[in-house]
């Protein structure tokens, strides 16, 4: 069953005999509601041609239109540390935390009217506007050798002149202010200003240019932005081809690789003559590690005098044997229908320096050795 709207009624004009049900149900369809003014309904700025989605971001964008003046500003000053607030409230705190035993009929001063108001003044010279002067001498057209036609003016053939400036007076505002209050330069130039503590301890305006938080004195204001300072150690690259450095690893370098020397890259180089590779290499730098992998192809004999040594190592991959098919040997030459697969990889240092690394030469009492080594193989 389907439950009966109450309505209710009230004879006073005040809101607060309206049951909270009853101001719910209104609220929901309010126009002003924040539902209402998020709904889709263009809307056109009444000052400029900006079109809105909805009233909502149409109200946002209109009050950018608006210009509000500067208002008068009170300032109250401590007298020992010469610390200003905005408010006698604040001061009173301050007075009763930072000086205790100072009487506060002696030590609240108060500087008002910092911001002097503007007077117009407007001053006549009357002596100029005599009797015997006539004001409207300028609009006489003389009688003489002019026709009567050039002497009628009418009202239509007035010229109508509107003063631009006037109109900007009635939406502007003039407004003295203490420039000393801010400390700024007329110019804006934050060149000269002085660095001396008395000078970054003098009570003012100034706020942060990162997160405009607003500061009383300029040096809590620097030591506040220096905490907006990020400093990181990273990694320099240099690129060969323009002989520049970059901030960053190779991911940096290979990126400025691909966008500004992409051409050279692919193609020879004329003046050189050489090829540039698409892979980084560590050949510049002297005495540096570099690792190097080869699958060989050897037979069982040859596999067996692979030693492993400090700087060479070697791994059986895999055997491959097909029916009716030779494998040749790439140390010995030879060919055998079966045949292992060996890793080959090596350690090295780069350059020409002492890191670098001599093969030694063989004496005759190792090349016997390797000698009955393999005739020893030959017997088994």
């Amino acid at each position: 069953m389907r439950s009966k709207a109450i309505s209710i009624s009230s004879d006073s004009a005040s809101d607060d005999d309206v049951p909270l049900t009853t101001i719910k149900v209104i609220g929901s369809k309010d126009p002003n509601s924040y539902q209402s003014l998020r709904q889709y309904s263009p809307e056109a700025c009444e000052f400029c041609e900006r079109i809105s989605k909805d009233r909502y971001s149409s109200l946002i964008h209109n009050v950018k239109h608006i210009i509000i003046p500067l208002l008068k500003q009170n300032i109250s000053q401590c007298t020992i540390c010469l610390h200003s607030f905005t408010s006698e409230a604040e001061l009173f705190s301050h007075t009763v935390k930072k000086h205790p035993d100072v009487r506060l009929s002696n030590f609240l001063v108060k500087e008002s009217n910092v911001c002097q108001p503007v007077e117009d003044t407007t001053i006549t010279n009357i002596k100029q506007i005599g009797s015997h002067n006539n004001v409207y001498n300028d609009t006489r057209v003389p009688d003489i050798g002019v026709p009567i036609k050039s002497r009628l003016v009418f009202e239509d053939d007035d010229p109508i002149v509107i003063d631009c400036s006037q109109v900007l007076n009635d939406l502007t505002t003039d407004c003295k202010v203490n420039i000393e209050l801010f400390n700024l330069n007329p110019n804006d130039d934050f060149s000269d200003r002085s660095i001396h503590y008395d000078e970054l301890k003098k009570p003012g305006v100034f706020r942060c240019k990162k997160c405009s938080k607003r500061f009383p004195v300029r040096f809590d204001a620097i030591v506040h932005e220096a905490t907006h300072i990020k400093i990181e150690n990273t990694q320099i690259s240099f690129c060969v081809i323009c002989k520049q450095y970059l901030i960053g690893g190779r991911k940096v370098l290979r990126h400025h690789y691909l966008t500004f020397h992409k051409d050279p890259m692919e193609g020879r180089n004329e003046e050189a003559k050489l090829d540039y590779l698409p892979k980084f290499f560590d050949e510049n730098i002297e005495g540096k590690w570099v690792f190097g992998s080869k699958i060989l192809t050897l037979c069982d004999l040859c596999f067996s005098f692979c030693r492993n040594k400090s700087t060479m190592n070697y791994e059986f991959v895999k055997s491959l044997c097909e029916v009716g098919k030779r494998y040749e040997c790439e140390k010995c030459g030879l060919k055998y229908f079966e045949i292992k697969l060996v890793k080959r990889s090596v350690k090295k240092r780069n350059g020409y320096g002492p890191h670098s690394l001599k093969k030694k030469k063989k004496t005759n009492e190792e090349r016997l050795k390797m000698i009955a080594n393999r005739f020893k193989m030959l017997k088994h």
